[in-house]
């Protein structure tokens, strides 16, 4: 008698409880500051940016540079929808 064969056992199980998810349906977003803005103002940029985590840009970097035309350009491939601007 020869050695015991080793029975696979299946690897990638879909499981049935889980919900799909849909990222496209998930609505995505830019917070960003245009413009000078006062201290109290730039932490409520950061509180909202923390508030709406999971679907937006946190570490947005803006520059003076930066026009309304360049997120709008960016956002398309990005799958953003929604702009939040202070």
């Amino acid at each position: 008698m020869g050695p015991i064969k080793r029975k696979k056992r299946r690897t990638h199980v879909k499981e049935e409880n889980q919900a799909p998810s849909n990222k496209k349906d998930n609505p995505k977003s830019f917070v960003f500051r245009r413009g000078k803005l006062s201290a109290i103002v730039s932490d409520l940029e950061a509180d909202v940016r923390k508030v709406m985590e999971p679907n937006t840009a946190t570490n947005l970097k803006e520059s003076n540079r930066n026009a309304l035309k360049d997120f709008v350009n960016i956002a398309g491939p990005l799958g953003v929808s929604h702009f939040l601007m202070f």
